[in-house]
């Protein structure tokens, strides 16, 4: 189905007007050397790198959480062990948490009784960061 050449696009939430495609004319007094900046420096408007994919290739990282600190920790350990990198090679793995945890509740609360450690880690207290990054190159 082709787009409907004269409907008029607006944003969902403000309503600003919306054009089908923006050019250089568009950007009216915008400096872009002063407002924009170089890719890789402040204020980070066209990326934190400098040449992002020209350097190294797209990342696909790996990310592990599941049940307690100390599985999620052994885990992470094995991942970057085993050749888990970043940018630059840099041993990198995604730390995620469980629902419980990313909801603000304790392990022990009832609402979190079947969902603690189910789908990414279980972090209640500063030891069980510790216990998280125990051993892994920060």
């Amino acid at each position: 189905m082709a787009p409907e050449k004269n409907k008029e696009w607006r944003t969902e939430e403000t309503g600003i007007p919306l054009k089908t495609y923006y050019t250089a004319q568009d950007s009216g007094s915008l400096d872009p050397e002063h407002d924009l900046g170089l890719p890789g420096a402040f204020p980070y408007t066209r990326g934190i790198y400098e040449s992002p994919y020209r350097d190294s290739a797209w990342q696909v990282r790996q990310y592990v959480g599941f049940g307690l600190p100390e599985q999620t920790n052994e885990r992470a350990c094995y991942m970057v062990q085993e050749g888990a990198r970043g940018r630059g090679g840099l041993p990198v793995v995604n730390i995620i948490t469980d629902l419980p945890t990313k909801l603000g509740y304790d392990s022990d609360h009832p609402i979190a009784r079947y969902e603690v450690g189910r789908v990414g880690g279980a972090m209640d207290n500063i030891e069980d960061m510790e216990a998280l990054f125990q051993g892994l190159p920060l």
